[in-house]
């Protein structure tokens, strides 16, 4: 499986064009556009297309058991790092201040 990357600088809000604006109205990363056209958004949306579209490179387990501790480990790091570590951003950087949830307002 080739998947061809378009690197997006948040650093310099480029999520945040109008050409990005078509892509994804939420201005969020990442973002998975598909041959026909659809864009699909959210990291564990993306993982679960990749593991439907492509079963021969599964991103999320082949046992329950794999798919278990993998959607254990993807939710701890998820809450337990991203999201604590983005309250610590959103709340010292001051492009930032004030903005409750992600996206274009």
């Amino acid at each position: 499986m080739k998947i061809p990357l378009v690197a997006v600088d948040v650093g310099k809000r480029e999520q945040h064009s109008e050409a990005y604006r078509t892509i994804n109205p939420r201005l969020v990363v990442p973002t998975l556009v598909l041959e026909d056209g659809t864009a699909i958004g959210e990291a564990p949306a993306i993982m679960r297309y990749l593991d439907e579209a492509f079963p021969e490179q599964l991103l999320l387990g082949a046992t329950p058991k794999e798919k278990g501790l993998i959607a254990m480990w993807e939710r701890r790091a998820e809450v337990e790092g991203f999201a604590a570590m983005m309250e610590g951003v959103r709340n010292k950087t001051p492009r930032l201040k004030g903005r409750a949830i992600a996206g274009p307002t």
